[in-house]
């Protein structure tokens, strides 16, 4: 079997994560050419100067991609879907970072400085 995007034919993550990385760019300026809303914060958060790793994980968070147990069960995750810590009954981005009682305090904490 010869895999097509590598020059030597052998499938490699390297090549498959720049595949996966071009696929998400190309959608990305496609969603910004659309008139995307969010364009202003995308801006900001890809100018700004925190780690890269950052970045990508508000980015990731923002666009619901984090690999919360609700997005685990959509790829065959048959384990328990509720959050480990605190037991609310579905870990999920808005539980992780709104209703978790810990980013919740840390919420609070921030906004009384």
């Amino acid at each position: 079997m010869y895999w097509q995007p590598e020059a030597r034919g052998m499938f490699t993550v390297k090549t498959t994560y720049w595949i996966a990385r071009e696929c998400v760019l190309s959608d990305a300026l496609t969603a910004t050419s659309n008139g995307d809303p969010f364009k202003p914060l995308w801006k900001k958060l890809w100018n700004s100067k925190i780690l890269g790793k950052v970045q990508i994980y508000v980015w990731c968070a923002c666009h619901d991609l984090l690999p919360t147990r609700d997005r685990l069960l959509l790829k065959g995750y048959d384990g328990d879907p509720s959050c480990l810590i605190c037991q609310h009954r579905l870990e999920d981005t808005k539980h992780l970072f709104c209703q978790y009682p810990i980013a919740t305090k840390l919420f609070l904490l921030h906004n009384s400085l």
